[in-house]
């Protein structure tokens, strides 16, 4: 199987509440997914989890209704160890610890690099594969 065989089948969920970031990085995903769900701020973000739980979620930080570390939270508090991903322009180290204490398997700072993030799609894969005995997609 090859590595678009493996990214389409994934399932990524996408928060964020600047309407052109979210619509390019979007547009990168749609490309490279079959499945991308598309959420507005935390709040969407966590119903549309909650009806169908992704293999990875993205979201930004700072959102209105609720931001990204609350959201993380949450879901962990549901139980779910879904790899997730905090967006921000913000590169303190205060806010990047929070969001680490909070269980996000990376924080990326913006603008996104789509490379690292196609990359560490592929690390998470291929951990979760490995979990269920399957394939190994190289990089």
């Amino acid at each position: 199987m090859t590595e678009q065989n493996v990214l389409s089948q994934l399932h990524i969920l996408y928060v964020e509440d600047e309407l052109m970031t979210r619509n390019e990085l979007s547009r990168f995903l749609k490309r490279r997914l079959q499945h991308l769900s598309v959420a507005e701020n935390g709040l969407e973000a966590l119903l549309l989890f909650e009806n169908n739980p992704p293999d990875i979620l993205i979201s930004d930080l700072r959102m209105p209704d609720m931001d990204g570390l609350e959201l993380t939270a949450r879901i962990r508090a549901l139980g779910y160890n879904t790899p997730i991903i905090i967006t921000s322009a913000l590169s303190d180290t205060e806010t990047i610890l929070s969001a680490v204490d909070r269980g996000i398997v990376k924080y990326l700072v913006k603008p996104i690099d789509t490379n690292k993030l196609k990359k560490h799609s592929i690390n998470w894969l291929n951990n979760l594969f490995k979990v269920r005995n399957q394939i190994r997609i190289p990089l």
